[in-house]
C-alpha cells in the first residue's frame, strides 16, 4: 500500500506540474491576444468612425467589443455614433458589462 500511494502522489504531483505549466501557457496566449487586440484597437482609432463602425459591425462581436472596449471613450463613441441603432445597442451593452467586469476584478 506505501508503494502504491507513493506512486499515487508522484503521479499527483507530476499532474500538479502540467497544471501549472498549462495555466502559464494560457496566460501567455492571454497576453499576447491582449496586445494585438490593443494594436488592433490604435488602428481602428485612427480611421475613419464610419469606415471603422462599418468594419466592426461585419466583425465578430466578441473581437469588435474587445478593440472598443481598449479605445478612448470619445474615439469609441464616435464609432458606435455610425453604427446602425440595433448594433450600437448590442455593443454599448456589451461593454458596459465588460466594464463591471474588469472593474469587479480590480
Amino acid at each position: 500500500l506505501k508503494i502504491l500511494q507513493m506512486e499515487v502522489d508522484k503521479k499527483l504531483s507530476q499532474l500538479q506540474e502540467l497544471k501549472e505549466d498549462l495555466d502559464q501557457m494560457f496566460a501567455q496566449k492571454d497576453e499576447v491576444e491582449r496586445d494585438k487586440v490593443k494594436k488592433l484597437s490604435m488602428i481602428y482609432q485612427k480611421r475613419d468612425p464610419s469606415g471603422a463602425a462599418a468594419t466592426l459591425a461585419s466583425m465578430d462581436k466578441y473581437l469588435a467589443v474587445s478593440i472598443l472596449s481598449m479605445m478612448r471613450d470619445k474615439s469609441a463613441g464616435k464609432i458606435l455614433d455610425q453604427m446602425d441603432k440595433k448594433t450600437a445597442v448590442e455593443y454599448s451593452t456589451a461593454l458596459g458589462r465588460l466594464k463591471r467586469l474588469q472593474s469587479n476584478d480590480e
